[in-house]
Formats: C-alpha cells, structure tokens, sequence
C-alpha cells in the first residue's frame, strides 16, 4: 500500500522591533518629556511577546503591562525625570535604561531597546527686581535681617515652597533654591520659578554694599550689587502691598482696623480700631541689628527681648502726632527679621485711616501704611 504524504515549508516566522534605540531630553526642573514610541510586528503569523524594563531608580516604564502581549503591537515609553538619581540629574549627563522584548517561539536571543535620556542644565536663574517685601515701593538698599523679595526667572521650581521651622531653625535652602549674599548664604521663606522671599543674613551689617546671586538646580544668576545701610524699615500690610491697613494688634489682642473690617483677596477680616491712649503692636521688616544680636535662620525667643540696636533713637507718628515708642525690636515667636513695634496711641487723633511712620536710625518708612483709631 502506498501513501503519498507531502509537506508544505512555509516562510519562517520572524517578529520585528522598531525603533531599538530612543533619545529623550530633559531640563532640569521643566517638564516631563513627551511620550515615545516603538512598534513590534511579526510576519508571517502574529507572535505572542513579553516586555521588561531596566533603569536606575525605575525612571523608565511603558504601557505594556506585565503580561503576554501579542503583535501587532504598538507600545508607549515613557519617562519620569523624578526617579532619576540625583547623582545623575547633573546637565550635560546622561542615563540609559533598556527595554527587553522577548518571543520565544520565534527566537531564543530577546531584542533590546536602549533607552537614553539626556540632562540638560537648568536655565540660570534671572532676577531682575529686588524690594523690601513688606512694600512693593520699597527699592534701594537693604539692611541686614531684611526680608526681601526678589522677582525674576527661573528662579526656583514651578510648584512653589514656603518654609518650615524644625526645632526653631529654618534651613538655607528651600525647593533648591539658595540666595547668597557674597559669600553668606539667607534664609528663603519662600521659592517658586518668578519670586523668591529671603531674609537678608545678619553678616551684611557694617559693609557698604553685598553682591546678591541666586542659585538653583546648579545654576547661578549674575550678581546683582546692592548698598547695605543700618536700616530701612517698612511696616506690613494686611493687603500685602505696603498701603493700606497696616498689620497690627490692637491692645486687647485684635486685629486693628475698621469696625466694618478689612476685604483682603475678597475675604472680610474681622477688626476693630483701637481706643485714644491704648497701646498698639505694628510688624515690620527693615529696623536692623538687634542687641544682643539676631541668628540666621531662627525663630526669635519669646524668653528674652531683642531690642534694635539704637531702640532709644526709635520715633514714631499716628495721624501725624506723635506716638511714645514702648518697644522696637525683633517680634518674638516670628522668624528672626520681622520687628514689632509697640506704640501709645496719642489722645486727639481720630479715623480709619490714619497714616503711621516709624523712623530708624533717621529712616523713615514709605508713606503708605495706616491705622484705625476710635
């Protein structure tokens, strides 16, 4: 008996990966780059496949899953400049991660895409204004223990960061961001990619001028020179701008201003004005060194006063008269910078606007500043 058998040899099954090799680019602190992708196909029947990733920290991932996938198939990569070591987050580095794709029905040997993400520098920062922060009128020199505002570009990172106080010190650098004067770092309260706030160091005291830079994400600003004096006070406003309501306690603890109140960012703050002859407490920045001398980066102690350094010269005006100075120094409990200062509020002077003026060591602050007295 004769059998005929015959056998069809058909084209060998193969699979393809395209592309085996991806270039990212990413900027220190800017956002994440754009997803990728490679493309895997089979001929002449679809092929069953896996996928793995490897990176350092785990910055590279694709949409593929854990599973058996199948072509055709087009599969995302992606990367997340998070998880990138910070050892390696330097610009002009690079770091390299694989993609390995394996089919063992077509192919013993799995196909490996390399993965290649390159570091660029972050932009130097750019400040290009520098003011008292307690009014935004206030430019021109500054003075040691000044809270400051600097505004720019690429000046820290996009998600903005206040400060933290831990054992009642807070920390020179805050979201990455260091501000130098000369060689002395200050003391941010707050950081994002156009503002900073910054207390000026104490170490400023006795020169004639102090090169300011800002450094964030390894790169740093051109200097911008600034003439330090003894003081430059400034009284806080409760709308933030230097004009207005000033920020001040009345003598039984409330806030001062109109019986109606003060509408800041749409919101009502409940106030009261103060009485002819009570005591108010005004907060500022600006009055200079203090005796016995502040600390970088601290909260002041509400164990001791800290007097500015000439208090007795301290003058002071409500509604244009003249006010008694009780105290004039740092603010206890606030971090090392703001000044309290607690003055009588003289009999005759009547009104929801009534201007207040401080003068330190013969500077006066910026005319804006008032308080309610009834």
């Amino acid at each position: 008996l004769s059998i005929t058998a015959t056998l069809t040899v058909g084209s060998a099954e193969t699979y393809t990966v395209s592309p085996q090799t991806l270039t990212f680019s990413y900027q220190i602190g800017g956002s994440t780059p754009a997803t990728q992708q490679i493309s895997v196909s089979a001929t002449p029947n679809p092929v069953n496949f896996t996928v793995g990733t490897t990176s350092t920290g785990g910055w590279l991932s694709t949409d593929a899953g854990s599973g058996t996938d199948s072509t055709p198939r087009t599969i995302n990569v992606s990367v997340n400049p998070a998880n990138i070591p910070a050892a390696s987050l330097v610009g002009g580095k690079s770091v390299s991660g694989t993609i390995t794709i394996s089919a063992p029905s077509v192919s013993a040997s799995p196909t490996v895409v390399t993965v290649t993400v390159n570091i660029v520098a972050a932009p130097a920062p750019s400040p290009n204004t520098i003011f008292n922060s307690a009014n935004i009128n206030g430019f021109g020199p500054i003075a040691p223990g000044e809270l400051i505002t600097i505004k720019g570009s690429n000046l820290g990172p996009a998600t903005p960061a206040s400060y933290t106080v831990v054992n009642n010190t807070l920390s020179s650098t805050l979201g990455g961001v260091q501000v130098f004067f000369d060689a002395t770092p200050g003391t941010p309260t707050y950081v994002s990619a156009t503002q900073i706030n910054v207390i000026v160091p104490w170490e400023v005291a006795g020169r004639a001028q102090t090169n300011i830079t800002v450094s964030y994400e390894g790169g740093t600003s051109a200097p911008f020179t600034y003439n330090v004096v003894s003081a430059t006070p400034a009284f806080y406003t409760l709308n933030a701008t230097g004009a207005g309501q000033a920020a001040a306690l009345n003598q039984d603890y409330s806030i001062n201003g109109p019986a109606a109140g003060v509408i800041v960012g749409g919101t009502t703050i409940a106030t009261k004005p103060a009485s002819p002859g009570s005591e108010i407490a005004i907060y500022g920045t600006g009055g200079g060194v203090t005796n016995p001398g502040g600390s970088d980066g601290t909260v002041t102690p509400t164990t001791q006063l800290y007097p500015l350094m000439n208090a007795s010269s301290v003058t002071a005006t409500i509604g244009g008269q003249p006010a008694t100075v009780y105290f004039a120094g740092a603010a206890p409990s606030l971090v090392t910078g703001v000044f309290q200062v607690n003055l009588k509020v003289p009999a005759g002077v009547t009104g929801d606007t009534l201007a207040v003026a401080l003068t330190v060591n013969g500077v006066t602050t910026i005319t804006g500043p008032t308080l309610s007295v009834h």
